[in-house]
């Protein structure tokens, strides 16, 4: 539910934006979503390691690996 109302208020916002000044809206979007591309590789990456350690690894294992316990591997994994 609450994500809902974020996404209406920030549709909402971008439709007042556009509606004050259609050129800023625009490259501002635009500016937005060169941005996102950028970063897009890279969120990838992440979400695809991390996909593949749920998939193979059993829970106690992560917990292991980067609980609080883990030591000095989590301090290097966190890097």
């Amino acid at each position: 539910m609450q994500s809902k109302i974020l996404y209406l208020a920030t549709i909402g916002l971008i439709l007042l934006s556009f509606y004050k000044d259609r050129d800023k809206t625009k490259k501002s979007l635009e500016k937005a979503w060169k941005a996102f591309e950028n970063i897009l590789p890279q969120f990838l990456g992440v979400i695809t390691l991390i996909g593949i350690m749920i998939a193979y690894l059993d829970p106690e294992t992560i917990s292991s690996l980067i609980g609080s316990s883990s030591g000095w591997w989590e301090y290097l994994l966190c890097l």
